[in-house]
């Protein structure tokens, strides 16, 4: 999609626990294209053990294709980086 619109949002369901449960929930959607597309994804992502730098996540992913329809089910773990402080007040974050 190389001019797409996207949209994210996430909610860290209990702040205080030490397994960091959040819920997220992305879209996006071509801006021009031929035929109807779009893809979204609804998530949960837990860190299992505080100190160590990793979180597991489970997704459903949907996608449309012009009227095919798919849903996957993905399961992954990723490892954090801390956030990078960049020039104007704005940081990065990367995750591998």
């Amino acid at each position: 999609m190389p001019f797409s619109a996207r949209g994210q949002a996430k909610l860290n369901l209990a702040p205080a626990s030490a397994v960091q449960p959040n819920v997220y929930l992305r879209a996006a959607a071509p801006l021009a294209a031929p035929v109807r597309q779009g893809e979204g994804v609804l998530g949960l992502m837990v860190r299992p053990v505080r100190r160590l730098p990793f979180s597991v996540m489970g997704q459903v992913r949907m996608q449309d294709n012009g009227g095919e329809f798919r849903v996957r089910p993905v399961i992954m773990a990723v490892r954090e980086l801390p956030p990078m402080r960049l020039p104007m007040a704005s940081e990065a974050e990367l995750c591998a």
